[in-house]
């Protein structure tokens, strides 16, 4: 039996082994890209002030998607977008993307009317950066970057581990080309070894 044969590290063809490590590498480096960038994002709006008020619904758009999942399976996915004013603003609208479900939207719960204006209503934070308002949350400031931390220490947790991979198949490439290149030296120097007379 040849080296190069059979399974485990070392028994692949090199050029996949060092394919897949270069994209298990490269996938790794992106996610480190956006994980530095939601860092960024969370460094921006650190500074920004939340402040508590009441939102209230004026009109709303139903929509929904199918979502595939695995063994040919699916299920509809519904969302709400909504336009609200709020207790700190006056009749400026904004536009808030909420929940919903077959019935229709459940952001602020589904005990009113979300046709009728102002009949729906809940709590919000207005975002100001200054004095400027730079848009509404359904979150407060702290809930807000406890979920970008969460999510910027997700990738950087997933881009270590798609790096060690990237460098064991990497190794695994090194280690089936000497395989194949053995394999091949063994098998030159059967087929040339002299016949004695």
């Amino acid at each position: 039996m040849g080296f190069w044969s059979g399974t485990g590290c070392g028994r692949e063809p090199p050029l996949i082994a060092g394919g897949l490590g270069t994209c298990c590498g490269l996938v790794a480096i992106c996610l480190l890209v956006v994980g530095n960038h939601v860092k960024d994002a969370n460094k921006d709006a650190a500074d920004y002030d939340y402040k508590h008020a009441t939102c209230s619904v004026m009109s709303t758009t139903l929509s929904s998607y199918l979502d595939k999942q695995q063994a040919g399976k699916s299920r509809t996915v519904y969302t709400c977008s909504l336009i609200v004013t709020t207790s700190l603003t006056g009749d400026r609208n904004f536009t808030l993307a909420g929940t919903a479900n077959e019935n229709g939207c459940i952001q602020f719960g589904s005990q009113c009317d979300y046709t009728v204006p102002r009949n729906c209503q809940g709590d919000c934070w207005v975002v100001y950066d200054g004095d400027n308002i730079v848009g509404i949350s359904i979150m407060s400031k702290a809930a807000t970057e406890a979920l970008r931390t969460g999510i910027n220490i997700a990738f950087v947790v997933i881009a270590i581990i798609l790096f060690v991979c990237c460098c064991l198949t990497c190794c695994c490439a090194i280690v089936s080309g000497t395989l194949q290149i053995l394999e091949e030296r063994d098998g030159g120097d059967g087929g040339a070894a002299p016949s004695e007379q």
